[in-house]
Parts: C-alpha cells; structure tokens; sequence
C-alpha cells in the first residue's frame, strides 16, 4: 500500500486489505494483517485384537500476511513513527491468533484418542477430536478478537471523548461568533444612519436657533455615535479573539482526529 498523509495511508490500507470486507463494516486495525494457520496431521494406526495409535505427527502451516508500505522513504519522520508502530501492533495482533492455534493444537496432540476396539473407530474418535479442537480454536480466536476490540475502544475512548468536547466548543463559539457579527451588523448600520443624518456643511441664517438646537443634538449624537464605534471596534476585537479560539480548537480536533486514526 501507499500514501503519504493519514487519509492516504488509511484509504490505500482499506483499498487493498486482504480482508476488505472487516474493514467495510467498521472492523479495527487489525484488519490490516491476517494470520492463517492449517493443521496437517499423519498417523499410523496398528490392529491386532484392538487398534492403537503407533505412531503421529502433528505439524500446523501458519502463514502470517502483513501491511508493507510501499515507499517509507516519502513518509515524514512523525507519519514515518507510526507506521513503524502500527504494523509492530498488527504483528503482535496476528502472532496471538498463530500463538492461540499452537496452544489449541499442542492440548489436542495431548489428549487424542489412542486406542479404541477397532481401527475404525479410532481414526473416527481422532478426527472427531480434531473436529473438536479446531471449533475451541475457532471459539478463542473470536473470543480475542473481542478482547482485542474493547481494549482498543478504551484506549479510544478517551481520545473521543476529548475530539466530541473540541466539537462542542467549536459549536458554542459558532453561534457566539455568529451573535457578535450580528451585533456588528446592527451597530454599523446605525452609525451610518447618524453620520448621514447629521452631517452639516452649512445652515442659513434664519434657522440659526432651529440649527443651534440640531448641532446641540448632532454633538450629543456625535457623542454617541464615538461610543458605538467604540463598541463595534471591542466587539471586533472580541470576535477576533473567539476566531483565534474557534481555529485553535479545529486544529486541536484534527490532532486528535489524527491520533484516533493510529490508535490501536
């Protein structure tokens, strides 16, 4: 597989995973590898009166299938550590499933049959057996699997919660943000509506009084007009401090959006 970046990486892991279908349904990392194993056992049976087992020879093929990157040299040193980490935590994954095959192939080479009537019960009662070992090997290969996947949702857990509390944070601040943009908005609005009003650049004589009493209150909204500028200029400090915060937060999320894409 390929990719540089943790989408690239990921979706090139899905694309060509071994086991694509876990993957599709929202399998974990382990997904990635896969460890097969085949039991191979020859036997020699002898008859004289009873049947005994002389002679067998249990062997298990296992074949271990693991992610290889194509091209590490292009990953960056941090990218380039998880990997690293990564496949390491997929080996140990897949060694557990070869581990788990051989402990439940050593228990049945302990206890199979070895003497029966005839010879054909025997190779019966020994493939029974073997029938037998191989579903408990199936059970406790399930049964770690479940294990696996609520340990790493734990160690998930955490990493989501805090990516979930980002997420809210950023909500808040959105509709905070939004409120101040429109108090912004209304403030702008007004004071354009009293600096037109009352922009004077000449008044006649015969109005004088008339004027006085306008300038009085053209002053006195002057006066009002500076405090709006003041506010709005505060509130766009303040927005811009809530934007500060908002893009400190979405970068925070993407860390750990980041993280929860390598963990285990």
């Amino acid at each position: 597989m390929n990719g540089v970046t943790t989408t690239e990486i990921f979706k090139s892991l899905a694309a060509n995973s071994i086991n694509p279908k876990a993957l599709s349904l929202g399998g974990d990392t382990f997904t990635a590898g896969l460890a097969e194993f085949e039991p191979l056992l020859t036997y020699h049976l002898e008859e004289d009166g009873s049947c005994i087992l002389s002679s067998a020879t249990l062997a298990v093929n296992s074949t271990v299938t693991l992610p290889r990157h194509a091209n590490t040299a292009a990953l960056s040193s941090r990218q380039s550590d998880r990997w690293i980490l990564f496949v390491a935590a997929v080996a140990l994954h897949e060694q557990a499933h070869v581990d788990i095959s051989l402990a439940t192939m050593k228990e049945f080479a302990e206890v199979a049959p070895n003497s029966a009537p005839n010879c054909n019960q025997l190779e019966s009662e020994i493939k029974n057996s073997l029938d037998r070992f191989l579903e408990i090997e199936k059970a406790r290969q399930e049964e770690f699997h479940a294990d696996e996947i609520v340990k790493a949702n734990a160690a998930r857990a955490p990493l989501q919660s805090e990516s979930a509390n980002a997420k809210a944070e950023m909500a808040r601040l959105d509709t905070e943000i939004d409120a101040r943009s429109t108090q912004i908005t209304i403030l702008a609005t007004e004071i354009t509506r009293i600096e037109q009003l009352h922009s004077i650049s000449g008044v006649p004589a015969g109005i004088y009084d008339e004027y006085k009493r306008d300038l009085n209150l053209h002053n006195a909204l002057v006066e009002e007009s500076r405090g709006l500028v003041i506010s709005y200029n505060s509130l766009v400090e303040e927005s811009k401090g809530l934007m500060i915060s908002y893009n400190s937060l979405v970068e925070k999320r993407n860390r750990i959006v980041e993280e929860l894409n390598w963990a285990p």
